[in-house]
């Protein structure tokens, strides 16, 4: 399935839906284990380093590093819900440098 977890933490989640949600380069993978179905987030430019579920089991955060072939690639924080699929917000498009490895969500 892609797993990236030799340099990286706190990179799989379960969802509200009992998905489970990872990333693997450029893709963010939420994965139906019951009906061995896979959804993907493809909005990211670069690979993806790190990623956050929020306390509604819903909306996820996911942010990327610095990509080596496109000035597009670079580090952002991407909003977005995980049963639609839909951007609700792109975070630090050309404020960050490097890579942004790590992200949470603030207790409500």
């Amino acid at each position: 399935y892609g797993y990236r977890g030799n340099d990286c933490r706190s990179n799989i989640h379960a969802l509200r839906t009992q998905e489970i949600v990872y990333f693997s380069g450029h893709l963010v993978v939420i994965l139906n284990l019951e009906e061995n179905q896979q959804r993907h987030y493809r909005e990211h430019t670069a690979d993806v380093q790190c990623l956050s579920v929020h306390s509604d089991g819903l909306t996820v955060a996911s942010g990327q590093g610095q990509g080596h072939r496109k000035p597009t690639e670079r580090p952002c924080i991407r909003v977005w819900r995980s049963d639609t699929l839909e951007t609700l917000s792109v975070l630090g498009d050309g404020q960050f440098h490097g890579s942004v490895v790590g992200l949470a969500f603030c207790k409500p």
